[in-house]
């Protein structure tokens, strides 16, 4: 099993990247997540998954192990293969996805392409448990969120509203929650987030 790879990035677009690891170019599919975390560095240490099927190897590279242990977690449940658990974290962060999942929150899992009502209600109903309760959960899903993770939850639909798409308001809420601190307002986290 390859655990993880370092090396020179060769190629990289927002599905895959080509590493070049002792003369060896590796083709390793990745989420947006990653691509984003990979950015315009020369070179990059991925944690890998490598993908058996009877007529294909596949190799899947995570920007850290957290959201390797989560894709893992995801390809576990029938129906969502690959592909599908590839695009869920293109969509939503492991933090997005380990709140929405210990709330019962479905709905922010049919974000992925691929994913509809009932594979988002059945992956909300098994995958509890399997990352630990991230946030209290109580009322409707959505209405569970406390904290930090309400805030940002909040925020996120404030700039979907907006017309940001789900990845990138994730992405903004979270970068705003990092600057403004513990305790930010949900009105602080979205004008941090407007003024990027």
């Amino acid at each position: 099993m390859i655990d993880r790879i370092e090396g020179e990035v060769a190629a990289l677009e927002p599905t895959h990247a080509v590493v070049n690891v002792g003369g060896v170019g590796l083709f390793l599919s990745i989420s947006l997540q990653t691509y984003e975390r990979i950015g315009r560095a020369k070179t990059v240490k991925l944690f890998t998954h490598l993908h058996v099927r009877e007529d294909i190897l596949a190799l899947y590279g995570f920007a850290d192990a957290a959201e390797r242990d989560a894709f893992r977690t995801l390809i576990a449940i029938s129906g969502v293969g690959p592909r599908v658990a590839q695009a869920i974290l293109s969509s939503v962060s492991v933090d997005t996805l380990r709140d929405a999942v210990a709330v019962g929150d479905w709905k922010r899992l049919t974000a992925a392409p691929g994913v509809g009502r009932k594979l988002a209600e059945r992956m909300a109903m098994e995958l509890r448990g399997k990352f630990g309760e991230a946030v209290e959960s109580k009322g409707e899903a959505g209405e569970g969120y406390a904290g930090e993770a309400g805030a940002i939850y909040e925020t996120v639909q404030a700039l979907i509203a907006l017309g940001h798409n789900s990845a990138n308001a994730e992405k903004l809420a979270r970068s705003a929650a990092k600057k403004a601190g513990e305790g930010a307002t949900v009105q602080e986290l979205i004008r941090s987030a407007l003024q990027g």
